[in-house]
């Protein structure tokens, strides 16, 4: 019995070393893999990071106080935590990911930055950015599914979106930077939108706009208001489609009383840009579309 026992206690502890040994291996190379990801995607850049984690059991690596100085911008942007949920390692275009950035900043811009975050009524000091994007791209499919794109600002709100696209003719290999340029025209001209959506959540960065024009011009919240909501009916003629007329209606409702407004794309049939080039008006072009807005 002492003789199991004893087995047991040994076992357990090489178990332990073995998984501890694990960790610190899988920390240490988290952040090598993190600099050549960015090199692969054609983002070289130093990259500092104060500690880098990655979890056996889920593959989820966490990096903390990570900073980025790239030659175009060597004012570095910091990020307080990165999230990628299936850290995949040594793949330059994994087909599906997961990852957040909380808390970003960047120390660009300077003084003309500072000013016009200010006229604006936002802090410059205060604004860090929040993104979280979730997509699945199906190379055999040509298909990439972005389900989740939101990026938060506590002073301006959230945007949530998502894009589905099919037809995506990506390229295979690694083009040069020359090339880039005709790649990107030609795969956004094949590819089709089956369908996307846009919502601006908690918009207080329209809220704090029609506060400074009130100030500015000593006007009421509401006499602003009134103001935009006659500027959107100022561009109606009277012989606009029911489908423009209800648009312009969500967008009043919106202006109104902002809390959120959704811009939904639901399509037919998938269509591309060549569609969208074949038609002049702008009811073709909303039901080729399928757009929908909702206040």
């Amino acid at each position: 019995m002492k003789k199991v026992a004893a087995s047991i206690v040994v076992l357990a502890v090489l178990l332990g070393c073995a998984i501890a040994g694990g960790q610190w291996h899988l920390n240490q190379r988290a952040e090598k893999e993190l600099t050549k990801g960015l090199e692969k995607a054609g983002i070289p850049a130093d990259v500092q990071c104060d500690k880098a984690s990655v979890n056996l059991f889920t593959g989820a690596a966490h990096f903390r106080g990570l900073k980025f100085i790239t030659a175009k911008s060597p004012e570095p942007i910091s990020i307080d935590k990165a999230i990628i949920h299936s850290f995949r390692w040594g793949v330059s275009d994994p087909g599906k990911q997961h990852f957040e950035l909380i808390g970003m900043k960047s120390e660009a811009g300077g003084a003309e930055y500072i000013a016009r975050a200010q006229a604006a009524g936002l802090d410059p000091e205060a604004l860090s950015w929040n993104l979280e994007c979730a997509y699945d791209y199906a190379k055999d499919k040509k298909t990439l599914d972005i389900n989740t794109l939101r990026i938060t600002e506590d002073q301006m709100g959230t945007l949530e979106m998502d894009f589905h696209f099919c037809n995506l003719n990506l390229p295979e290999e690694k083009v040069s930077r020359l090339q880039a340029y005709m790649t990107a025209l030609k795969v956004l001209s094949e590819a089709k939108v089956v369908g996307a959506s846009l919502t601006y959540k908690d918009p207080r960065l329209l809220v704090l706009a029609m506060e400074q024009a009130a100030k500015e011009q000593g006007m009421t919240i509401a006499e602003v208001k009134a103001e935009m909501i006659e500027a959107l009916d100022a561009q109606m003629t009277g012989d606009e489609s029911p489908a423009v007329k209800a648009i312009t209606e969500e967008l009043k409702k919106f202006v109104n009383d902002p809390k959120s407004l959704t811009i939904r794309l639901s399509p037919p049939e998938p269509f591309g840009m060549l569609e969208m080039q074949a038609v002049t008006t702008v009811d073709d072009k909303l039901r080729i579309a399928g757009v929908e807005v909702n206040a």
